[in-house]
């Protein structure tokens, strides 16, 4: 006769083995996914614009594209100088049809992220015809407070022109980069980002939307493909978010519902119910966890910005589930229905299970406002520093 527990046992050994391929096939997809992506043509009323027509005129643009976020459009053309050195003729454009915002591009020599970039703003405010353009330095000071003006930058920029084109509604910025050796034209670095506040030249902080976080990317000049940073991180958000979802959301919920109502009524499944319990909590454990770790990954990976609810959340998610999936695994420390402490163990374990089913559905809701979250007060505070 084949011992009850080590059937069970063996039951759970295969769903780990599935939950193992499961991690690693969405592993793999993560890879295919965020593999170089090709140009993406410009399209719609940014090829009608003032600012564009402009730029065919006096360079012939060879390459225009459309960026991953922010509805903005890119074109380019770029050629060697004498002095072996880069002249980057640069078009930004994307809808702004507030009176009142301005608009950033910049390039990054180190890594594809906002600290580090030198950047090229253009800023606009009502009654102004011509938006005021300049170049600034994206420092760490900026988060800080520091006031955040027009400076200096390591390279020489010319022909910075904002225009407003209120017929088609995009504000575009041109510039003419003249990039030393440092900067590799192969796999260029740039940023760009979009807000709706200014105080005089000064750019005020932006919306706090996934949008505006996922504003980079590593570019090819010479091909327009491009590794996208942005597009990277939100499939591995979906894996974070499916994988607990899937774990934390209902899983381990199934296997409450089934130690709670499958014992008796409303078919009697004794002892079937247990090892169903027992597989759905290890299992939704696993999975859990790992989107959980995926969430910490994530959250390391941009220092300067933190959804602290959902963090919060998930830390206190993981410490009660840890607790009672150790507390199902130490069947040696489990007292038997006859023990007097049996009673404290059963309030101690529907507590866990309890507090942990509740938090569950509350951290999905908060993921869901974070999508689309602004932070206000932003008149009174400077340009976010990403990492």
């Amino acid at each position: 006769m084949i011992n009850p527990s080590k059937k069970g046992k063996t039951k759970m050994q295969s769903f780990a083995l599935n939950t193992i391929f499961i991690l690693i096939s969405l592993s793999h997809l993560s890879i295919v996914v965020s593999s170089s992506k090709p140009l993406n043509p410009c399209n719609g009323d940014f090829l009608h614009t003032q600012a564009y027509r402009q730029m065919q005129n006096q360079t012939n643009t060879t390459h225009c594209k459309k960026l991953s976020s922010l509805q903005a459009q890119f074109a380019w053309n770029y050629h060697k100088t004498s002095h072996n050195q880069t002249q980057l003729n640069i078009l930004i454009g994307t809808k702004l049809i507030t009176n009142m915002g301005w608009l950033a591009w910049g390039i990054n020599p180190d890594l594809p992220r906002m600290v580090g970039t030198r950047a090229i703003i253009a800023v606009k405010v009502p009654n102004q015809i011509t938006p005021s353009v300049n170049t600034y330095n994206i420092t760490k000071d900026i988060q800080l407070g520091c006031k955040f003006q027009p400076s200096g930058i390591d390279f020489m920029v010319q022909n910075m022109t904002g225009v407003d084109d209120k017929d088609v509604g995009f504000f575009s910025v041109f510039a003419t980069l003249v990039l030393p050796q440092r900067y590799n034209v192969s796999s260029l670095n740039h940023v760009w980002q979009v807000g709706y506040c200014v105080d005089g030249l000064e750019p005020k902080m932006h919306e706090t939307s996934l949008g505006n976080l996922d504003s980079k990317e590593v570019l090819d000049l010479e091909t327009g493909d491009c590794q996208n940073i942005g597009q990277h991180r939100r499939h591995m958000r979906k894996i974070h978010g499916i994988l607990n979802i899937i774990g934390w959301g209902t899983l381990m919920p199934l296997g409450v519902i089934v130690a709670r109502y499958f014992k008796q009524f409303p078919i009697k499944l004794d002892p079937c119910w247990y090892y169903f319990h027992y597989c759905c909590q290890v299992v939704g454990y696993i999975l859990g966890t790992a989107g959980w770790g995926l969430g910490l990954f994530l959250g390391h990976e941009s220092k300067y910005y933190t959804f602290h609810s959902h963090r919060v959340l998930g830390i206190c998610i993981f410490g009660f589930t840890t607790l009672q999936v150790t507390q199902i695994l130490a069947f040696q420390f489990k007292p038997t229905q006859e023990d007097e402490y049996r009673k404290h163990w059963n309030v101690y374990h529907h507590f866990l299970g309890k507090t942990a089913e509740e938090s569950s559905p509350r951290r999905v809701e908060i993921e869901e406002d974070n999508k689309g979250q602004t932070k206000e007060g932003s008149s009174s505070r400077t340009i976010e520093v990403q990492e």
